[in-house]
C-alpha cells in the first residue's frame, strides 16, 4: 500500500496562511466517508479526522487511549454528517510515527466498500496502533525486545516456515499477549533469547507460561545471541527475509500485522540496522511433568503472576531434537 498522505501534504497546511482554527484538506476522495488531513492553530496539532453519519458510528469508537495519539467523536453542527472521528497527534515526539500511522489508517478506510466497513476497519487499525504504541517508545523498541524479536523471527524462519507457511505464521500469538510466543492445537513452543555468552538462566513470565495442560508437546527454545555492531544479521535483515519466504503466501498480511503487534515498523528501522546478531545456539526443550516450573495448580489459592528463572543447567536432561516439534507441526497440517 502507497503513501497516501504525502509529507508535503502535512507542511502546507503547517505554513498556510491563518492564526486560529483547524486548517484541513481532503484525501482519499474516492473512499466511502470523508477523510481529512489537518493541522490545529496555534498548537500546531496534527489531526486526521474521518467522517462518521451518525451516532451509532460515533458509539463504535470506543478504543483504548495510545501513548502518542488521543482518539475521541468529536460532534459537528457545520457539515452534514454526525461528526469526526478525530486521531490527533498528542506527544510531538511521535510526529514521525504519527505519519506512518495516519497513512496506514487512511490507507485501509479509503479500501473499504461502504462506511460501516469502513468505520470497521478505522476501530480495528487503532486497535493495532495502540498495541504498537503500548511498548513502543519515540526511540523503538529496546534492546532486548529487539533481540527476543530477533529470537522469536529465527525459530520461525528456520523451524517452522520450511514445514508450513500458514501455520509457521497463524501460530506466532506471542505478539497478541499470549501465554507462548506459538501455540497450535496440540503443541506450544516458548522462546525465551539470551545475549550473553554464557547464560545460566532463563526468566518465566507467569505459572501458565510452561503449563503443558492438554499439549501433546510443549517446548522452551532457548536461542543464543552474539550482539556485535557492523556485524551478523540485523533486524530488518531477518525481517526482510521472512517477507521474502511469504511473499506469494496469504499470510503475508497476517505477518505484518503480527509484526506491528509485537512493536516493529519501518519507521525505526534506521535505529535497528547499527547492531547484528549472530546465533550461536538455539536449543530445545521439552517440558514434561517433572521440568522445573511453577504451574497453576503448585500455587496457593489467591496467589497468581508468577515471574520466575530457570537455571539452564537443570534443563540437561530434558532436551530435544526439533524434529520431535517437526512431528507435531506435520500433523497439525495434514
Amino acid at each position: 500500500m502507497g503513501r497516501l498522505i504525502a509529507g508535503e501534504i502535512w507542511s502546507s497546511l503547517e505554513s498556510a496562511a491563518g492564526s486560529t482554527g483547524l486548517v484541513r484538506q481532503r484525501v482519499a476522495p474516492d473512499a466511502p466517508i470523508d477523510i481529512y488531513v489537518g493541522v490545529e492553530r496555534p498548537s500546531g496539532a496534527r489531526v486526521v479526522l474521518f467522517g462518521l453519519l451518525d451516532a451509532d458510528s460515533a458509539g463504535e469508537l470506543v478504543v483504548p487511549q495510545a501513548m502518542g495519539i488521543e482518539v475521541r467523536a468529536v460532534p459537528t453542527a457545520s457539515d452534514k454528517l454526525w461528526g469526526y472521528a478525530e486521531v490527533r497527534l498528542s506527544d510531538a515526539r511521535y510526529a514521525e510515527v504519527y505519519e506512518s500511522l495516519a497513512d496506514d489508517l487512511v490507507g485501509h478506510v479509503s479500501s473499504a466498500n461502504a462506511s460501516s466497513p469502513a468505520i470497521d476497519r478505522l476501530v480495528d487499525r487503532i486497535r493495532r496502533w495502540e498495541a504498537f504504541l503500548k511498548i513502543v517508545g519515540p526511540e523503538g523498541l529496546g534492546p532486548e525486545r529487539r533481540a527476543g524479536l530477533f529470537g522469536e523471527l529465527h525459530v520461525m524462519r528456520e523451524h517452522l516456515l520450511p514445514l508450513s507457511t500458514r501455520l509457521g505464521v497463524n501460530a506466532w500469538v506471542g505478539p497478541s499477549g499470549a501465554q507462548q510466543d506459538f501455540q497450535a492445537s496440540t503443541w506450544a513452543l516458548e522462546v525465551k533469547t539470551s545475549r550473553v555468552k554464557l547464560p545460566i538462566s532463563v526468566r518465566i513470565s507467569g505459572e501458565r507460561q510452561l503449563d503443558d495442560a492438554g499439549l501433546m508437546f510443549l517446548g522452551l527454545a532457548h536461542v543464543g545471541l552474539e550482539q556485535r555492531q557492523g556485524s551478523g544479521e540485523t533486524l530488518p535483515q531477518i525481517v526482510a527475509s521472512v517477507r521474502s519466504l511469504l511473499a506469494t503466501s496469504p499470510t503475508s498480511e497476517s505477518f505484518e500485522a503480527r509484526l506491528l503487534e509485537a512493536g516493529y515498523h519501518a519507521v525505526h528501522e534506521h535505529l535497528y540496522v547499527r547492531d547484528g546478531y549472530t546465533v550461536r545456539f538455539d536449543q530445545l526443550f521439552q517440558v514434561t511433568t517433572d521440568f522445573p516450573r511453577i504451574i497453576e495448580t503448585d500455587l496457593s489459592e489467591g496467589i497468581g503472576d508468577v515471574s520466575y528463572s530457570i537455571a539452564i543447567a537443570s534443563l540437561t536432561g530434558f532436551g530435544a531434537d526439533w524434529r520431535d516439534l517437526e512431528t507435531h507441526i506435520r500433523a497439525a497440517v495434514t
